[in-house]
């Protein structure tokens, strides 16, 4: 009998030490877009109702028991979940939240390992401006931009959450692309002319694809300016100078 107690006793404390010491690995993966590392503890920026998947490894030929995630938003869990197929967080709108995830298997339970989501579901903004100064209008339609070869219209693009991954525009089939969030409207092409008004579109897309699509009328001033002006009073040309009336004037 003592003999049977102390195998059982070794069978029991081998496979304590092995559940322990042999848990799975897990990883998530976003399946939406998403910008920034997904490693344990990481944070990454995510679109509107992100959706994410789980995968694990299993040691020491174990078997799978399940793995489960936990959502938390601020000090607020919504439970943990039985994972079994790819899981959507329902957030429609800019916020903070925490997926904890983790595996169970014959070997060991893991730790909860956790991914933070930055949730960005607002549109970047763009504002015009024209030689860093008060923006043109025309005269006859103060709805129409004005811009010139000397005074360039400027777009600025800002995304305050994900950032700007992308800037461009066009004018009918000619493209212009920036490298960084603002772009200047120069070289127009040579069938525009200050006859007619143009429209200008304007694309900005922040790091989650999130997508800003912005139509401008513009117009090109490109006519030299004239000056006319009223004569008062007498004058009377001769060769080397003119002679004017006291009353003379513009």
């Amino acid at each position: 009998m003592l003999v049977i107690q102390l195998l059982l006793t070794s069978w029991t404390l081998i496979g304590v030490t092995s559940a322990s010491n042999n848990p799975p690995s897990t990883s998530i993966s976003i399946t939406t877009s998403h910008h920034g590392g997904l490693s344990d503890g990481s944070s990454v920026y995510v679109s509107a109702n992100p959706e994410f998947t789980l995968s694990h490894t299993l040691v020491n030929n174990s078997t799978h028991i399940n793995s489960e995630y936990e959502i938390v938003e601020g000090s607020q869990s919504l439970g943990v979940t039985n994972y079994t197929t790819a899981a959507t967080v329902w957030a429609n709108h800019s916020t903070n939240l925490t997926v904890n995830y983790r595996t169970n298997s014959t070997t060991g339970l893991e730790s909860w390992k956790s991914l933070n989501l930055i949730v960005d579901a607002d549109l970047p903004t763009v504002t015009i401006s024209s030689n860093n100064s008060s923006l043109l209008r025309y005269n006859q339609n103060q709805s129409v931009y004005v811009t010139s070869n000397l005074t360039p219209l400027t777009f600025s693009c800002v995304d305050l959450i994900s950032g700007v991954a992308n800037l461009s525009a066009s004018i009918g089939s000619h493209q212009f692309n920036s490298n960084s969030s603002t772009l200047s409207i120069s070289n127009l092409p040579n069938s525009i002319n200050g006859n007619n008004t143009f429209d200008i579109t304007v694309v900005c897309k922040d790091n989650v694809d999130n997508e800003l699509n912005q139509t401008y009328t513009v117009i090109l001033d490109d006519s030299i300016p004239t000056l006319s002006y009223t004569e008062l009073g007498v004058r009377a040309q001769r060769s080397t100078s003119d002679c004017i009336s006291a009353d003379w004037g513009t």
